[in-house]
Formats: structure tokens, C-alpha cells, sequence
């Protein structure tokens, strides 16, 4: 098993809830799966089965250095313990998981030709519910958009989660919101909106992001 630890803090997951209880152990069989990564912060977005629509997980997760991935599966196994998020994509004969520091990894048995890359994240949350409806998921060849302009090779238009425009990434602020700061070891940040075109957002990242979102 190839270990990658790219950072050994721990921090609190920041579980969000939605109408469920988002911070139960989930486990999800033959998924679509786009993997992103933006700063220090990486999302791995979640539809169960091969259709389209809104995405039904979406997992948030933070290391210094940036893991920088950005990928797409279909018919990947998922499974989500509260520290640790387990892909299991057997078109491409691999495995990855993401730990929190400090937690040892799931065990999760994989065939001898399934390749393993781990990574030691510093925090990792689990969104369910509206918020992550809110980001379209593919279902086909890979789980992106179908587009006309700004395509990938394969035709499809990437979504940027941290663009949806509803406020589902924003730690403090959200719609509505004419300010909102954020703090952590790593800085801090503050913004001021006018409220009527735009609202502010302040995200936890490493280091913290502020921002005004257009409504």
C-alpha cells in the first residue's frame, strides 16, 4: 500500500448535517464520483448509481500540502466511517483513502490487483441533503455535465463546487449574508457585500477564503 501523508494535524470533521444525519458511517455501491481540488480544500461529490441529477454526498476535506487531485468515476464503491473515506474504482484497478490524522485507516479488502494510495488529511466532513443536491452529477462515462463550449476530451463540462451559488460551501455568511470572517492557525479573513446582488461567504480553508458570491 502506497502511503502518502501529507500532513499530521488533526482537526475537528465538521459534519454538516442535512434532513439526515450526515455524520453516520455510509456506504454507497456502484457510484458516480467527481474528485476536486482547490487550495487546500478537496471535495469528492457523490450520486449513487449511473443516472443524472443532483449530487446525493458531498465529502470535504483539507491538507497542507494540496493533495491536487481532479478526477471522475463511474461505478466506484464508497464508503464513509467519520474519519476516514474509503473509493474503491474497479475500472481502474485502484484504491483510495482519505484518513483524518491521528485515525488509522479503514480496512476495507480489495483483489491483489487493486493498486492503494492513502492520504492523511487534516479534517474531513460529510454534506448530505439540499446543499449537495445543489451540484449536478453525470452519470455516464464520467460524471460530469454535457456541454457545448469549455469541454473536456470526453465532451463534458466540469462543475465547480465552489461556485454554485447557494451557499452550501459558505462557513459562516450564506444567502442573505452582507458580511461574515473566519479564522483559524493558518489566518484570517473578513468581506463586506451590498446583500442585494451578492452575499457574503467565508470558507475554512488553509487559509481561510472570504468572499462576496453573486446571488
Amino acid at each position: 500500500m502506497l502511503l502518502h501523508a501529507v500532513a499530521m494535524l488533526l482537526l475537528t470533521a465538521n459534519v454538516q448535517a442535512g434532513a439526515n444525519d450526515a455524520s453516520g458511517a455510509v456506504r454507497i455501491h456502484s457510484g458516480s464520483v467527481i474528485v476536486k481540488t482547490k487550495q487546500y480544500e478537496t471535495m469528492v461529490i457523490v450520486r449513487a448509481g449511473d443516472g443524472n441529477g443532483g449530487a446525493e454526498h458531498v465529502f470535504h476535506m483539507w491538507a497542507k500540502p494540496a493533495l491536487g487531485l481532479d478526477s471522475a468515476y463511474g461505478g466506484a464503491e464508497i464508503e464513509y466511517t467519520g474519519s476516514s473515506l474509503i473509493l474503491t474504482i474497479p475500472t481502474k484497478q485502484c484504491m483510495l483513502t482519505f484518513t483524518v490524522g491521528g485515525h488509522d485507516p479503514s480496512r476495507v479488502p480489495a483483489g491483489d490487483i487493486f493498486s492503494r494510495t492513502g492520504y492523511t488529511v487534516m479534517g474531513l466532513s460529510h454534506e448530505i441533503g439540499a446543499a449537495a443536491a445543489k451540484l449536478p452529477v453525470h452519470g455516464g462515462p464520467t460524471p460530469y455535465l454535457a456541454c457545448d463550449t469549455n469541454c473536456d476530451e470526453a465532451g463534458w463540462e466540469v462543475p465547480d463546487p465552489w461556485n454554485y451559488g447557494a451557499g452550501g460551501s459558505c462557513y459562516s455568511g450564506g444567502p442573505g449574508s452582507t458580511s461574515c470572517s473566519q479564522s483559524n492557525a493558518y489566518g484570517s479573513c473578513s468581506v463586506s457585500c451590498n446583500g442585494s446582488s451578492s452575499y457574503a461567504c467565508c470558507m475554512n480553508g488553509l487559509p481561510p477564503r472570504c468572499f462576496c458570491q453573486a446571488q
